[in-house]
């Protein structure tokens, strides 16, 4: 069975940080005794976060909420690294990337 993209990413995110799932369960307000058995749930599949968890997750985590459910690597890659870079940082890289679409060229008349 594939697993979950959610639950990979949340994961990965939690070891990328060095939390134990009971110590990010605490960081986004459940208590102590719910906080490991809630993460172990999201991490293996059993439950799903609600949208405001998801938010606070993000938030603890330091990752926009779109990495959770990027399904390809390489994307959830960017968004890591994104997630981490200034306003700034991130529009001088887009600058540079050239917004092209093959629909563009049927849009533009001779």
């Amino acid at each position: 069975m594939e697993e979950n993209i959610f639950a990979v990413r949340l994961r990965s995110a939690r070891e990328r940080m060095g939390l134990t799932q009971s110590r990010l369960g605490i960081l986004i307000g459940l208590t102590t005794s719910a906080a490991s058995p809630r993460i172990n749930r999201y991490e293996r599949e059993s439950r799903r976060p609600s949208i405001a968890t998801v938010a606070r997750l993000s938030k603890v985590l330091e990752v926009s909420p779109s990495y959770f459910y990027e399904p390809d690597n390489l994307i959830a890659e960017v968004i890591l690294r994104l997630s981490h870079m200034t306003r700034s940082e991130i529009e001088t890289i887009l600058s540079k990337i050239p917004l092209s679409h093959p629909l563009d060229q049927h849009n533009h008349s001779p």
